[in-house]
């Protein structure tokens, strides 16, 4: 088994189809059909099973995808790695991160590090962070940026800041990050929360839990822009924190004002397991050093740095 089998069996289980793959490898359909075939005699197994049109994956062949493409990440990776001391960083680099993070992190670092780092290849999973920690842990993605409330001792991570959460309502409803409202408050209308487990659900059900508070949400949406969607229809108020609604209260899609006592922490997290490239720590430290850049010049309002560590 090579890696040469290897990315022959990952396009045409990508496409599903022999002569898609021949023809995007430019290797005879022969050719690839006999290196698949070889691949199946080491490995003991079958791992497609031909159709009427294309072929199919098999059970040991979805298994064997999965691992199959890490692997050839890896390799890639290695290589990007090795280069890298002899020229700028190269490769495909994989974050996931919340889409609360989105208009203040996300994407004002994929925009900067592009521009800095030209020959990367950036691309972005969007989740809950339990969901991103899921596929951090799966390893589809190389870093994460995600709360501290998920179960992340299995991973190498770095504190990253701390901002407020918010109590988000229509336009109309006037409310203001110059004001904050209570616990209590949030049980005064509808509520639309995430579902469990997400970091937000935990740390609001937490809080309204110890003020001695039984709420149970009009609806459950895991995405903003459900939420907001929702929340213009006029069925209720959310939860989210500072950095997903700043840009949108400016719009007057939402007015927003500021929970005391509710925040949320947020880390950068990558495998233990698996060998950091220059570009997985190159990103991370850009991140770094933009949500300090951001908190400073206030474009980040009433976040706040959170010790610096790495474990």
């Amino acid at each position: 088994m090579d890696l040469r089998q290897l990315r022959y069996f990952v396009e045409i289980a990508n496409l599903r189809s022999v002569t898609a793959a021949a023809a995007r490898v430019f290797v005879a359909q022969s050719a690839l059909s006999r290196q698949l075939k070889l691949l199946e005699d080491e490995l003991g197994v079958s791992l497609l099973a031909r159709q009427a049109r294309g072929v199919r994956l098999t059970d040991a062949g979805e298994a064997f995808l999965a691992r199959a493409q890490i692997l050839l990440r890896d390799a890639d990776n290695l290589k990007a790695e090795f280069r890298a001391h002899k020229r700028e960083p190269s490769g495909r680099l994989q974050i996931g991160a919340p889409p609360s993070l989105r208009a203040m992190l996300v994407a004002p670092f994929a925009a900067q590090f592009t521009s800095r780092h030209p020959k990367v290849t950036l691309a972005f999973r969007e989740g809950t962070s339990h969901q991103i920690c899921d596929l951090l842990a799966q390893g589809e993605i190389d870093l994460a940026i995600v709360s501290n409330q998920e179960e992340i001792s299995s991973f190498a991570t770095r504190t990253l800041l701390t901002e407020p959460l918010c109590w988000v309502g229509p336009p109309e409803a006037a409310l203001s990050f110059s004001r904050t409202v209570s616990i209590s408050r949030l049980a005064s209308k509808p509520l639309i929360l995430t579902s469990y487990p997400n970091s937000l659900r935990v740390i609001v059900d937490r809080a309204l839990a110890e003020g001695g508070i039984r709420v149970e949400p009009i609806a459950e949406a895991d995405m903003v822009s459900m939420m907001l969607d929702l929340i213009r229809r006029g069925m209720g108020f959310t939860v989210l924190p500072v950095s997903a609604v700043d840009d949108l209260r400016n719009q007057r899609i939402c007015s927003a004002s500021r929970v005391r006592g509710l925040s949320i922490s947020w880390v950068i997290a990558w495998s233990k397991e698996r060998t950091r490239t220059p570009v997985s720590r190159e990103a991370s430290d850009h991140i770094d050093r933009l949500a300090a850049q951001r908190i400073d010049s206030g474009e980040w309002p009433f976040a706040r740095l959170t010790a610096r560590a790495s474990s």
